[in-house]
């Protein structure tokens, strides 16, 4: 059942770190046609490389494989903890920002 389990966190994991970097590049980065590209192709790469691994892996040993995924998990469970991190304090940054341009304008 541990690798039943794992698996599924591993995929709700990959599901929330994909779907949030998008979201979180989206609004804190310029993305243009060319920067998608990029991001789509290295992640296909990265799945590539992923299924390799879990194919070496689930090989050499099933437990290995589980901890595998759920090490997979914990590692993107900790990249939503900090692209959510960043974020806020991107967006602290930036209403204090524009609290003093409007201070400013309203004194002119």
């Amino acid at each position: 059942y541990g690798l039943w389990v794992s698996v599924a966190l591993s995929g709700f994991g990959q599901g929330i770190a994909w779907a949030n970097g998008i979201s979180w590049a989206n609004q804190y980065l310029t993305i243009n046609a060319s920067v998608f590209m990029i991001l789509f192709a290295s992640a296909g790469f990265g799945g590539f490389a992923f299924d390799y691994s879990v194919g070496v892996l689930f090989d050499f040993d099933i437990l290995a494989y589980g901890y595998f995924m759920t090490a997979h998990a914990a590692l993107f469970l900790v990249l939503f903890v900090a692209l959510e991190i960043v974020g806020k304090v991107c967006v602290v940054r930036r209403t204090e920002q524009h609290i003093v341009e409007v201070q400013e304008q309203t004194h002119l």
